[in-house]
């Protein structure tokens, strides 16, 4: 590869006087972030990005605090004009035993890095205040204003909430109010919502019940159109124990209403209504059923309705080895898609012996449109020593033929292997062979080598190389990577990352690319 730029990567004389200037850095806190890359691939692109967030959290009191924070950020593309862009936010916030307020602001800054490129103001506050025995109220106020070639425009967001609880019965509401002018066309908009709640629980041993109620109404105008939206909502929910092995819970919701729309010729009703019920039955330690019923319907059309049956079994056959095994059947007198008729699975897995560990499993699924198709899966882990490691998994997934389609079927090879001592070297691999036959014709392979030298107490150099060859049907694609890598730490506790890696592929650009990144945390 040849690099005909320089790489720049100059600090802003500010970022270094407070990462490490000579009088410290005092009661500051945050970290710095510099990055500058490389790339060629057909062509040369450089970036450059520096990033501070710094901040102070000062506690005025027991429980009273105040924290203060600012995000920087300077970014830009060497060689290249209207590239420069600088953005900030600045936040705050006060915390006291009864009361917290917050705020953020962004100043007028430019969203993009362009020629004539969009600008943007935002700026949020908010607060919430707890009574020890009252309700608590919260208010909160965000504004953004935007300026383009197209015009100006802002939106506006205000809030308020109310809550409070008693016992087992808690109520609330809520107001918002969100005024928009669009930039691009000027048209103004507004809208108005409040909402109200009431839940309440109520529980005996074996038993527990949950209420809850809630009101919604809104109106937006835009123009000439408004539109109106209320809807009520109920929900009623329980659950319990009939004896020590059956236990049953359900819940339902009513959501009813009318929506307006003075841009329709009519008004449209809402209901909507869901019902589940679910029975859990536990003879033995090792077995549990399950019996779940669950019906949805909206303005009198059914969209969801099934019964549905499982079962699992597990069980230790052997010691620190685990068999599992499941059932499960769907019933549905409505679907609007592809949903599973039964699922069958059965499992084993556990450790064989010390530093061996296996793991089978198969599974099958039926569909109400298709044929069975069946899963399986063989997996082996070995530790033989806490710096060493080996992994094999075989897996294979067989769908039969499906009239004028013909069989398919997947085969999968995984092998990976790891060697990371305490000392200054280390190596993982790994190999992933997939061979596909049948109606799909596919092949795969894709290897990875890592390489770690540690050439000091802080300091590691890696090589990292991966090879991607694949065939689907008469398109064949073959891709090599190779890179390196650094991480080292410099004085005053300055981390210092580089990388540089280069990629070919078949009937592509090759791409090289050279990145180096400064880090800095301070507090």
């Amino acid at each position: 590869m040849r690099v005909t730029s320089t790489l720049r990567f100059a600090l802003p004389a500010g970022v270094l006087f407070v990462l490490g200037g000579p009088r410290g850095v005092g009661a500051l806190e945050g970290r710095y972030l510099g990055t500058t890359s490389y790339t060629e691939a057909g062509g040369e692109y450089q970036s450059v990005l520096h990033r501070l967030d710094v901040g102070t959290r000062q506690s005025v009191a027991e429980r009273v605090r105040w924290n203060a924070f600012a995000q920087l950020s300077y970014s830009l593309r060497p060689g290249e004009s209207d590239t420069r862009l600088m953005r900030s936010r600045y936040f705050g916030e006060f915390e006291a035993p009864s009361l917290k307020i917050r705020g953020q602001f962004a100043p007028w800054q430019d969203r993009a890095a362009a020629a004539n490129p969009p600008r943007e103001r935002e700026y949020e506050f908010g607060g919430v205040w707890r009574s020890p025995v009252g309700p608590v109220l919260s208010l909160d106020f965000d504004r953004r204003d935007e300026e383009s070639v197209f015009g100006r425009g802002t939106s506006e967001d205000r809030r308020v909430a109310l809550r409070h609880g008693v016992g087992p019965i808690e109520y609330g509401g809520s107001w918002r109010r969100l005024d928009s002018r669009a930039s691009f066309s000027g048209v103004e908009g507004r809208t108005n919502e409040w909402r109200g709640g009431l839940r309440a629980t109520k529980s005996w041993r074996p038993l527990q019940l949950e209420g809850n109620y809630d009101v919604l109404r809104s109106e937006a105008t835009s123009r000439d159109r408004v539109r109106d939206l209320e809807t009520h909502r109920f929900g009623l929910s329980g659950a319990g124990r009939i004896t020590s092995k059956v236990r049953w819970s359900s819940d339902g919701q009513w959501r009813t209403g009318r929506s307006e729309d003075n841009a329709q010729s009519f008004a449209r009703d809402i209901d909507e209504r869901s019902a589940r019920g679910q029975l859990e039955y536990a003879p033995l330690r090792s077995l549990d059923l399950r019996l779940i019923r669950e019906h949805r319907s909206s303005s009198g059309n059914v969209t969801a309705d099934y019964l549905r049956f499982r079962s699992l079994f597990r069980r230790d056959v052997f010691r620190q080895v685990n068999l599992q095994a499941g059932f499960e059947r769907t019933l549905e007198t409505f679907s609007r898609g592809n949903a599973p008729g039964d699922v069958i699975y059965t499992a084993l897995d556990g450790r064989l012996r010390r530093g061996v560990r296996a793991r089978g499993e198969v599974r099958t699924t039926s569909y109400a449109s298709g044929p069975r198709r069946w899963k399986g899966l063989v997996q082996s882990i070995l530790d033989p020593r806490p710096d060493t490691h080996f992994e094999v998994t075989w897996q294979k997934d067989w769908i039969p033929p499906v009239g004028t389609l013909g069989a398919r079927r997947d085969r999968e090879w995984t092998f990976l292997a790891g060697y990371q001592p305490r000392s200054a070297f280390g190596v993982n691999g790994s190999l992933r062979v997939l061979r596909g036959t049948g109606r799909l014709e596919r092949h795969e392979r894709f290897g990875s080598a890592t390489v770690t030298v540690r050439t000091g107490e802080r300091t590691r150099l890696g090589v990292d190389w991966s090879e991607r060859r694949s065939e689907f049907g008469f398109l064949n694609t073959v891709s090599r990577s190779l890179g390196l890598s650094a991480n080292t730490w410099l004085p005053r506790e300055f981390r210092l990352v580089g990388s540089a890696y280069r990629t070919r592929a078949t009937n592509a650009v090759t791409t090289s690319t050279v990145t180096v990144t400064v880090d800095k945390t301070f507090r």
